[in-house]
Order: C-alpha cells, then sequence, then structure tokens
C-alpha cells in the first residue's frame, strides 16, 4: 500500500497505547501517548539488534522491567511494564527462551567438518566401525532459565564464554545415543585422554573412528 515504516510503526504505537481509538486522527480525550512512533522504532532496534549490556547494564537478557528503566534513561518517560509489553507484542517481538551458543566457535572450520564428515561416515560403513564425538564436559548447579524478548520464529542467540565448572566427566556419544563416559579430577591431559581411549575400544568391542575438538 506503499505506506513507509515509520507510518506503520505510529500506527502500532497508537494502537498499543489507545487501541482502535487510538488510531483515530481526531482529537480523543483521555492520557496523551508517552511513546512516540521514533521511541518505538529506537526499542525495536535496540531489542532486535543487541542486548542489555550494550547500554550498561550487568546481564544480556531482555525484560520488561530493564526496557522501562532504558527509556527512562534515554527519553526520560515514565511506563508502565504492561504498556511496554503490549507494545511489544504489536510489534511482532514475544519473550522466549535464547539458544546460549559459544563465541569462541570457528565457523570455517565447522564448515570444513561438515564436508569431510560423509566421507568419514562412509568409510565406518566400510570397516564396520563406531563414530564417536568425544569431548570433555561438566555437571553444573546452573542452567539458563531465563527469558529474552525477541521477533515472532526468530530463537535469540546468547553467546556466552562456554566456562564450565563443577565435576569434570570425559564422554563419548555414538549417533544412535550411546554414551561412554569418564569422570575425573584435576585437568585432562595426554595421559587421561589415552586411558579414555583405550576403554573406549574395550567397551564398543570394534573399530572405532572418533571425533574430537583441538584440544592440545
Amino acid at each position: 500500500m506503499g505506506m513507509s515504516a515509520r507510518t506503520v510503526f505510529r500506527w502500532l504505537v497508537w494502537f498499543s497505547t489507545g487501541s482502535y481509538e487510538g488510531l483515530k486522527d481526531n482529537p480523543k480525550s483521555g492520557r496523551p501517548r508517552k511513546i512516540t512512533e521514533e521511541m518505538a522504532q529506537w526499542l525495536y532496534n535496540a531489542v532486535t539488534m543487541g542486548n542489555p549490556k550494550q547500554f550498561q547494564f550487568d546481564f544480556c537478557l531482555w525484560s520488561l522491567k530493564t526496557m522501562q528503566v532504558l527509556l527512562k534513561q534515554q527519553f526520560g518517560v515514565s511506563v508502565h511494564v504492561s504498556t511496554i509489553s503490549r507494545l511489544l507484542h504489536s510489534m511482532g517481538l514475544t519473550p522466549q527462551r535464547p539458544i546460549h551458543k559459544s563465541y569462541k566457535q570457528n565457523q570455517k572450520k565447522i564448515k570444513r567438518y561438515l564436508e569431510m564428515f560423509p566421507g568419514l561416515k562412509q568409510r565406518a560403513e566400510q570397516e564396520n566401525a563406531l563414530i564417536l564425538f568425544l569431548d570433555e564436559a561438566s555437571v553444573r548447579a546452573d542452567y539458563h532459565r531465563g527469558t529474552t524478548w525477541s521477533r515472532i520464529g526468530v530463537t535469540p542467540v546468547v553467546r556466552d564464554a562456554g566456562d564450565r565448572y563443577s565435576i569434570k566427566l570425559v564422554s563419548a556419544i555414538s549417533a544412535d545415543g550411546r554414551m561412554i563416559f569418564n569422570i575425573f579430577k584435576g585437568k585432562m591431559n595426554a595421559q587421561r585422554f589415552c586411558e579414555f581411549l583405550s576403554k573406549l575400544s574395550k567397551d564398543v568391542g570394534r573399530k572405532i573412528i572418533v571425533v574430537c575438538d583441538n584440544a592440545s
């Protein structure tokens, strides 16, 4: 219909603060709108293109309270969290549980691995070998339970260091879900790694192909 994005945002703001009555151009009674279309556009960009840490907060998940404080800091307006919630929903944003992804991943190496794996799978079939994916892990007391706001149908990704604490273990898992693990203390070293490979070979009872990371 040839409408600009600014016009659409203005309509969304009017609707979120005044329902269908808010879309009327004629003057009407009631409280004036506190969030303008420019504020709504700014908030939408802030939520979809970053996280609270970019605004000097100590956490990385968006909450209604965080956005309430942010609007107060940026524009000097005090808005109830329910108003912010309606505005976000009208702009296609919903609270979602994010995917936590390590920023240490090397995308080029991941691509090379995905190109190599089909050949590795064929080799395992020819040699009657079992492919096992091996890595160190830990049993942690914490769990990512929080939610943050994002566009509908777009699961947000929160990048973290991927550091691990608590009980340490090394494990190997097959594509069909078979898992073999060993708990250890201290740091993983070459001796522990080779000992685990030896145990793997004995437990499986046939040739194994181990896929592991770049741990030194």
